[in-house]
């Protein structure tokens, strides 16, 4: 499965203006023109585009666009998984009168209160 770090790191070191990220990513032509005018700056700015663009995107985002379907669809289940285990767990089974505390006022005047605040 691809990362997006290391997608983010290709992408803002000086391989990003070759083209390695794109090839990282899949885009083997697109990699190719970025060799092609690696003599302009072309290739340097749409790096640096292309970084802030992948950094933007959450990591399912990333994972839906620049992964096969079978690693999203397992990056889903582990991740629905791992919510109803989180849900599961013993902490979150408390009872509510386990939790509950009474509330200790005893310090509290109030606005209707005829005491000094001295």
């Amino acid at each position: 499965m691809k990362d997006k770090q290391t997608a983010l790191l290709l992408c803002f070191l000086p391989t990003g203006w070759i083209g390695l990220h794109k090839y990282y990513l899949g885009y083997k032509k697109t990699t190719i023109i970025y060799i092609l005018f690696i003599w302009t700056l072309i290739p340097v700015v749409k790096s640096v585009i292309d970084g802030v663009l992948i950094l933007r995107l959450d990591e399912e985002d990333f994972i839906e666009k620049y992964c096969t379907e079978e690693e999203y669809e397992e990056y889903i289940e582990n991740k629905n998984k791992s919510i109803i285990d989180e849900l599961d767990s013993e902490e979150n089974n408390k009872s509510i009168d386990e939790e509950y505390l009474e509330p200790d006022f005893s310090d509290y005047y109030g606005p209707w209160s005829n005491e000094d605040k001295d």
